[in-house]
């Protein structure tokens, strides 16, 4: 369940849906601007006519209640037109008849074969004539799912193109917030592609960016303007219906897997009923052409028992928190970003719940017009705390991976310590072993530097062997020291006459280093030998001949210098 791969399958259905629809569904093509001016109000001075009235109005309502009805023929004398000019007018879910005196002019209404009631929402053009002058113009609305109200539309008088730039104009901040979310809901998306390794923190990112991506498509569609530049208006219709669907699960599903480590059974049960709920009313609508406005209470039921229920947990979890002053204990970081997180989960059902109203209300053909900031606002700030969140996960693991390698690192030479050798010499099996060999490297000389020169001095001889033995033998496997004066080396595939040509490098290297005025110097015994399966049980077996190489080859070095009766 708290697996995005749930949604993959409804997300293939939308898209199916969407070359279907361009495919196949008729569209609805407007006219092009023949000339461009000032848009105005075009609302006074209609009559307005129903069944059982008529009345003629200075002002047009936003309603009309009809007893019953569900349309209303809307009319006035047209005076002073010029070719060119336009009527234009938003229809939301409703069908749309226009007459000059009984002359249908245009339409607006179901093609055949759509499966669906409405038509989808639109910008309505109604060019006109000079020759209109004088006569009746008849605008008759059937509202498609409502009986004994009708939205009664605004007009606007002027050019195609300047009643679409004038709502272009009033929509643009609905537009760029919309914009934003989807653009957020890509951001997180690839994100998580990035990290996808790290599926703990990922995961709830991940319905995060599913619920912006949805939502943010959702409310752009709501700002109508597509019906500017696009044909296929029951395709976006639709496509409106699906994506808030798909929001729905996505919300339901971020909230149980990053607040509620995905065990909360209602949550769980609510995202059950979400996925049901777009496939049941997907097949209504795309089989039996039972539109999505007559099941969309069943994902509004879903989202307000989903946002209720985030409310309730956010309230009491603050209340409880502030009964056993846990949250005044916490850094004012996370106390901050916690008291944000429940903030803004409130903002975005509120401002739902507002929309929500006025959907059923109002009728607004814009249902996202507040929820669409408190979408973005929640959104940012989710993500920004997660983010947070991350980079001190990030950090975290640094400093953990940092301690690591301290506690790994031999303080004076920077090399491999014994703990770490210990480890990896008895890692790996009797096969692997086959490819591998053991160097032990002594210094001699080393007490003679310690008492006479002093320690300094012997610390320097260390160091300066290590720098020594790690440029040369590092080549071959990893370098150790297991000692005081004692290193190793873990080779892999070293052939013994390789290992003679570096002992004879390393040899003549640490005897270059000259100490001054005093006639000793510094060398290294260096003994190896290659695991054998006949002869050794473990590597520590062949440490042990390479240990016995290693002092034969220290007798030698020692046997130069006779007079330095010293290790």
């Amino acid at each position: 369940m708290n697996k995005p791969r749930i949604i993959y399958l409804q997300i293939l259905a939308v898209i199916l849906f969407a070359f279907i629809s361009l495919r196949y569904l008729p569209d609805a093509s407007a006219s092009t601007a023949q000339r461009i001016n000032d848009c105005e109000p075009y609302n006074h001075e209609w009559s307005i006519s129903t069944p059982s009235s008529a009345l003629f109005y200075n002002s047009l309502p936003d309603f009309l209640y009809t007893d019953g009805g569900s349309s209303a023929s809307i009319s006035r004398i047209i005076a002073e037109a010029q070719d060119g000019d336009y009527i234009g007018f938003f229809s939301f879910q409703q069908q749309i008849r226009v007459y000059i005196e009984d002359e249908l002019i245009y339409s607006f209404i179901p093609s055949e074969g759509a499966l669906s009631s409405t038509p989808g929402n639109k910008w309505n053009f109604i060019p006109l004539y000079d020759e209109y002058n004088g006569k009746k113009l008849t605008i008759q609305v059937y509202e498609c799912y409502s009986d004994g109200r009708v939205a009664i539309p605004a007009f606007y008088y002027g050019s195609q193109h300047g009643i679409a730039a004038h709502y272009i104009k009033l929509e643009a901040v609905h537009i760029m917030i919309s914009f934003f979310t989807i653009v957020i809901g890509i951001g997180l998306g690839s994100f998580c592609i990035l990290y996808r390794k790290n599926q703990q923190f990922v995961l709830g990112l991940k319905w995060l960016a599913l619920f912006a991506l949805f939502r943010g498509i959702w409310s752009s569609i709501e700002t109508n303007v597509y019906s500017l530049f696009f044909t296929h208006l029951l395709f976006f219709s639709q496509l409106s219906y699906l994506c808030l669907k798909l929001a729905t699960v996505s919300f339901l599903q971020f909230i149980n897997v990053t607040f509620h480590h995905g065990q909360s059974r209602f949550l769980k049960l609510l995202t059950l009923l979400s996925i049901a709920d777009f496939w049941v009313t997907g097949i209504l609508q795309f089989k039996f052409g039972i539109d999505f406005a007559s099941t969309v209470f069943a994902t509004h039921f879903i989202m307000l028992s989903g946002g209720a229920y985030a409310a309730y947990i956010s309230i009491s979890s603050l209340r409880e928190k502030l009964r056993e002053s846990e949250i005044v204990a916490l850094p004012s970081k996370k106390r901050n970003a916690y008291v944000a997180q429940i903030m803004c989960t409130l903002t975005v059902i509120a401002t739902s719940l507002i929309d929500l109203v006025r959907y059923y209300m109002v009728n607004s053909p814009d249902i996202a017009k507040f929820c669409r900031l408190g979408d973005i606002i929640y959104i940012a700030t989710i993500s920004i705390t997660l983010f947070l969140d991350f980079i001190s996960i990030v950090q975290m693991g640094f400093e953990a991976e940092h301690i690591k390698e301290e506690a790994a690192i031999d303080p004076m030479t920077k090399l491999r310590n014994r703990s770490t050798f210990e480890m990896d010499v008895m890692r790996g099996t009797q096969r692997q072993w086959e490819r591998k060999g053991i160097i032990v490297l002594d210094l001699n000389n080393l007490k003679y530097f310690n008492d006479v020169l002093g320690h300094d001095m012997g610390d320097y001889y260390i160091i300066a062997a290590s720098e020594v033995i790690s440029d040369v033998y590092s080549q071959c496997g990893n370098v150790y020291r297991i000692g005081g004066d004692e290193f190793c080396v873990i080779a892999n595939n070293l052939e013994d006459e390789s290992f003679l040509e570096l002992r004879t490098i390393a040899e003549k290297r640490i005897e270059g280093i000259i100490v001054p005025k005093r006639d000793i110097h510094m060398e290294i015994s260096a003994g190896y030998a290659r695991f054998d399966a006949k002869l050794d049980y473990t590597l520590r077996d062949t440490m042990k001949r390479a240990d016995k190489s290693m002092y034969s080859r220290k007798v030698e070095l020692k046997a130069r210098h006779p007079e330095l009766n010293i290790r």
